[in-house]
C-alpha cells in the first residue's frame, strides 16, 4: 500500500506540473487517495486500543498531518515574501476582510481549506460561490500550499470518524446517502463540475465508506478462507495488478468514467492484500511514509522550479527537477520533522493503549 500511495502522490505533482503523463490522474488519484484513508482510519479505530478516546484519534492525526504542513507553509510564505508568488499578498490586499481572515485561519490551521473552494467575491463581499474560478479575487491563490484543500476534507472524515466507523449500519447507510446526493447535484448539473465533482466533502464522503467497509467485511473473509502464505503471495499479486493500473491508465482506450470506475474496482478488492504487504514489508512503509510529504511539498518544489527554467522549455529537466525535488524534500521533512514527531505519537498511542501495535500510516 506504501507504493501505491507514493505513486498517487507522484501522479499528483505530474498533473500540477502539466506533464504529458500523469498517470491515473490528480483527481482519481485524491480520491483513490480518500478510499485508502477510509480503511487505514476503520482499522485504528476498530482493531486498536490505543483510540478508545476520540481525542487521542484527533490529536493522533493532527499530529500527523500539522507539524509537516506547518513546516511547508512557513518556508512558502518565505519564498511570497521573496517574491515567489506575487499574487499571494495581493490576494489579502483585495479581498475583503471576512474572506482575509477565513484565509488566515485556514492557512494557520489546515481546517476549512476545502470549502473555501465554495466561495468568491461579489462586489467586495464574500459570496457562496457555485465555482471558486469565478470571483472578483481568486481567493485560492491565498493558500500557502493550495493542494493542501484535501487535508481539509480528510479532517472532515477524522472529525466524525470516531463516532461512525465502529457501527457498520451508520457505514452503510452514509454511503447510500452520499451517492444518492451525488446523483442529485448530477442531475442538477452540479455535480460533474469542478468543485462538486470532488472537493465537496458530503459527496466524498461515499469514498471513506468504501474503504471503511472494505476494512470491515473484505480483511476478514480474506482472513478466514485464505491461509497466511496464500495472502502474502496474493499480496504481491494485488501490488502488481495496481501498479499496472496506475501506470498505464492514460493508454487504456477506454470512456473515462468507465475507466475510472474500472480503476476503483480493482482498487476495493485489492486494499486488504496491499495492507498485508505494507504491515510485513519495511520497505514498502518506508516508501509510503514519503506520500503525505512529496503531496504537501510539491506546489512549492514546482513554482520554485518554473522560476528556475524561466523562459526555458518545462519538458524534461524541468520535469526531472519537480520530480527529483519533491522526493529530496519529502526525505528531508520524513527525516526531520516526521519522525521526530512520530515518537510523540507512540507516546499518545501508548497514553491510549499500552499495548498499542506499531503505527501504520
Amino acid at each position: 500500500m506504501g507504493l501505491i500511495r507514493t505513486l498517487l502522490a507522484l501522479a499528483v505533482v505530474l498533473g500540477h506540473a502539466q506533464a504529458a503523463y500523469v498517470m491515473v490522474g490528480g483527481r482519481n488519484a485524491v480520491q483513490m487517495f480518500y478510499v485508502i484513508s477510509g480503511f487505514l482510519i476503520s482499522y485504528v479505530l476498530v482493531e486498536r486500543r490505543a483510540y478508545a478516546s476520540p481525542w487521542v484519534f484527533y490529536a493522533n492525526r493532527y499530529l500527523r498531518l500539522y507539524p509537516i504542513y506547518l513546516v511547508v507553509g512557513l518556508l512558502t510564505l518565505l519564498g511570497c515574501a521573496m517574491s515567489l508568488r506575487p499574487e499571494f499578498f495581493e490576494v489579502y490586499q483585495q479581498a475583503p476582510w471576512p474572506a482575509a481572515l477565513w484565509l488566515f485561519v485556514s492557512n494557520l490551521l489546515i481546517v476549512g481549506q476545502d470549502w473555501l473552494m465554495f466561495a468568491g467575491v461579489k462586489a467586495n463581499q464574500l459570496v457562496f460561490a457555485v465555482d471558486f474560478k469565478i470571483s472578483d479575487v481568486p481567493l485560492w491563490k491565498g493558500l500557502l500550499a493550495p493542494q493542501a484543500w484535501t487535508l481539509g476534507v480528510e479532517l472532515s472524515f477524522y472529525l466524525v470518524a470516531p463516532f461512525i466507523v465502529r457501527r457498520r449500519a451508520w457505514l452503510w447507510c452514509l454511503l447510500v446517502t452520499s451517492i444518492a446526493l451525488r446523483a442529485a447535484l448530477i442531475r442538477q448539473g452540479l455535480g460533474m463540475n469542478d468543485p462538486w465533482d470532488y472537493r465537496f466533502f458530503p459527496t466524498e464522503l461515499a469514498l471513506f465508506m468504501m474503504g471503511a467497509l472494505t476494512h470491515q467485511v473484505l480483511r476478514p473473509l480474506y482472513a478466514r478462507y485464505l491461509e497466511r502464505d496464500v495472502l502474502a503471495h496474493l499480496s504481491w499479486g494485488a501490488l502488481g495488478v495496481m501498479l499496472l493500473a496506475v501506470v498505464v491508465y492514460p493508454y487504456v482506450p477506454m470512456d473515462h468514467l468507465l475507466k475510472s470506475a474500472l480503476l476503483f474496482a480493482l482498487l476495493l478488492p485489492c486494499m486488504p492484500l496491499l495492507f498485508v504487504l505494507q504491515s510485513s514489508s519495511k520497505i514498502d512503509r518506508t516508501i509510503g511514509e514519503l506520500s503525505y510529504p512529496i503531496y504537501i511539498c510539491h506546489w512549492l518544489v514546482i513554482e520554485v522550479c518554473t522560476k528556475l527554467f524561466a523562459g526555458r522549455p518545462k519538458e524534461g529537466a524541468f520535469l526531472a527537477c519537480v520530480i527529483g525535488g519533491s522526493l529530496l524534500c519529502a526525505y528531508v521533512l520524513n527525516r526531520w520533522v516526521g519522525e521526530p514527531v512520530e515518537r510523540w505519537r507512540d507516546k499518545l498511542r501508548a497514553q491510549g493503549a499500552p499495548q498499542a501495535a506499531l503505527r501504520t500510516r
